[in-house]
C-alpha cells in the first residue's frame, strides 16, 4: 500500500524543538491571552534551541564521564561504507566520532533521521507542516521517507509514509528489524479546547517566579503508531490502529513519544512517556502490525517525558535512558532534572546498573527509585515554590551505538535571571545540545571509563 509522492517543506530543527515539549509563558505572570489569540509563546523548560555548529570537537568530560561534544546533538549516527560516520544533518567523522565537520559531499534530505536498509542504502524521513496550528489539533501532516543509494550524494523523490492525521514522533526512531524490514514509531495528541486556559506549574529561582511546566495541567490524549516499509522504503503501511495505554483493564492512558527496539525472540517493544509516574511498554509479535493488549506501567519511575531504548551489541542487554523522577520530585517541579540509564539482561523485565547522567546537585546522589504502586495521574503541583539555584532540565535523549561506544545525546536548558524590556526581573532559559561518548563497560558502573 503506497500513499502520495508530494514532498513538503522540511520543518526547521529550531521549530520543531520549540513546541515539542510543552507551550507556555516564561517571565512574570501574564494577562491571560483572549481566546482569539493565536500566538501563543513556547516554555523553554520544556524545549530547547538547537545550536547548527559547522563543526564539533570532543573534550574529556570535566565529570568524568566519557568525552563530551558541546552544541552537537545527531538523531542517529550511521557508518558510511568507508569506514566514517554520518548523522542525517550532514555532519561527517573520519576519527571515530571524535571531531565533525560539514560533508562536502552528503546532502541532507531528512532531518529527522537515517538508517542504513537491508539492501545498502540509506534512508532518510521527516515530516512536513509542524506548525502551531498542527500542534493545536486542527490540521494534518504528513511523514515522508528518502533512500539514498550513493551514500547521501543524491535521494530519491519523498514517499509518503503516514495516513492522513496530525503526526509527530522522536527524532531518531527509526529501525533496521533483522528481517530488512524499516520501521517508524509515531504518535499524535489530542488536545481540549481553549487552550489559552492550559493552566500549569510555577516556582521560583532566586525570589522571581516563573512557570516551570504546563503539560498535563489541561485536557489532553495522545497515542503511537508505527509504519514500517518490506522494500526498502518504496511503499509504507501502517500498523492495525493506535497503540495505547490500557492501566488496571479499566483506564485508558495518555502513551506517546514512542521508542522502539527489537528483541531477541524478534518480538518488537515500544517504550513510551505516560501521566502516571512510569514509563509504559508494549510488545508486537508481528514486527509491528500489531499490539496488544495495550502499554502496560514498566517498574521505572518517570515524569511525563521521553525516553529510549536500545540494544548494546557487545553484552547483548538491553539499556534505556529517561528522566526518572519520584511522585514527590513531579510534585515538587523537578520533571527533566535528573537522565539516568539502565541495563536489562531479560529482554526488559527487570533493570539494573542504575546510573545518573546529569542531575541537579540536589537530586544527584539518587540513581535508583523503586516501582511505586500509586499509578494515579501526577505532575507539578500549581505553586512548586523554590527551586534550587542550579535548577535545569537534561532532555530528549537520542542513542547511536557505534561499535563499542555509545553516543548519548539530550538537550540541556539552564536557567538563570535576566531583565524584561521594562527592566523587571525574569528567569531566562538558554537551551543547547550535548553528546557523551561513553564505553559500553561505563553503563555496567566501570568508572574508570
Amino acid at each position: 500500500m503506497k500513499w502520495g509522492l508530494e514532498g513538503r517543506t522540511e520543518m526547521d530543527r529550531r521549530q520543531f524543538f520549540g513546541w515539542l515539549g510543552g507551550l507556555a509563558l516564561m517571565s512574570q505572570p501574564q494577562k491571560k491571552p483572549a481566546s482569539t489569540q493565536k500566538k501563543i509563546q513556547m516554555m523553554p523548560s520544556e524545549s530547547g534551541a538547537v545550536v547548527k555548529a559547522a563543526e564539533a570537537r570532543a573534550v574529556a568530560a570535566s565529570d568524568g564521564k566519557g568525552v563530551l561534544i558541546e552544541n552537537f546533538y545527531p538523531a542517529n549516527i550511521v557508518t558510511l561504507k568507508d569506514g566514517s560516520l554520518i548523522t542525517e544533518s550532514g555532519m561527517h567523522s573520519t576519527d571515530g566520532g571524535r571531531t565533525w565537520k560539514k560533508s562536502p559531499t552528503f546532502e541532507p534530505a531528512g532531518k529527522y533521521g537515517v538508517v542504513r536498509m537491508a539492501n545498502g542504502d540509506l534512508g532518510t524521513f521527516y515530516p512536513d507542516r509542524m506548525t502551531m496550528e498542527a500542534a493545536l489539533g486542527n490540521e494534518a501532516n504528513n511523514y515522508f521517507f528518502k533512500w539514498s543509494s550513493d551514500e547521501g550524494q543524491t535521494w530519491s523523490a519523498p514517499i509518503q509514509v503516514s495516513l492522513p492525521a496530525l503526526t509527530m514522533g522522536l527524532q531518531g526512531a527509526i529501525m533496521r528489524q533483522s528481517s530488512g524490514r524499516v520501521m517508524i514509531t509515531t504518535y499524535s495528541q489530542f488536545l481540549g479546547s481553549r487552550f489559552d486556559r492550559r493552566g500549569g506549574s510555577w516556582g521560583a529561582l532566586k525570589g522571581v517566579r516563573f512557570q516551570t511546566e504546563t503539560e498535563g495541567h489541561f485536557p489532553l490524549a495522545e497515542a503511537c503508531r508505527t509504519y514500517y516499509s518490506d522494500d526498502h522504503g518504496r511503499s509504507w503501511k501502517a500498523c492495525d490502529g493506535w497503540v495505547m495505554a490500557w492501566r488496571e483493564e479499566k483506564f485508558t492512558d495518555a502513551f506517546t513519544e514512542g521508542d522502539s527496539v527489537e528483541l531477541k525472540d524478534g518480538r518488537i517493544m515500544m517504550i513510551g512517556r505516560t501521566l502516571v509516574g512510569r514509563l509504559f511498554s508494549i510488545f508486537s509479535d508481528d514486527r509491528g502490525h500489531s499490539w496488544w493488549p495495550a502499554a502496560q506501567p514498566m517498574p521505572l519511575m518517570s515524569s511525563y517525558s521521553p525516553g529510549r531504548i536500545c540494544r548494546l551489541p557487545k553484552t547483548g542487554d538491553l539499556m534505556i535512558v529517561w528522566n526518572q523522577h519520584s511522585r514527590a520530585e513531579i510534585r515538587q517541579g523537578f520533571r527533566r532534572s535528573r537522565l539516568t540509564c539502565a541495563t536489562s539482561s531479560d529482554e526488559g523485565k527487570t533493570w539494573r546498573n542504575f546510573r545518573n547522567i546529569e542531575a541537579v546537585q540536589s537530586l544527584a546522589s539518587v540513581s535508583h527509585f523503586p516501582a511505586d504502586p500509586d499509578l494515579t495521574p501526577v505532575v507539578g503541583d500549581n505553586e512548586v515554590g523554590a527551586l534550587p539555584d542550579d535548577y535545569a532540565n537534561f532532555h530528549y535523549p537520542t542513542v547511536s551505538v557505534i561499535g563499542e561506544e555509545v553516543f548519548l545525546s539530550y538537550l540541556f536548558n539552564r536557567y538563570q535571571l535576566g531583565n524584561d524590556a521594562k527592566g523587571q526581573p525574569v528567569v531566562k532559559a538558554t537551551g543547547a545540545p550535548r553528546t557523551r561518548i561513553l564505553p559500553v563497560a561505563w553503563f555496567y558502573g566501570d568508572k574508570s571509563t
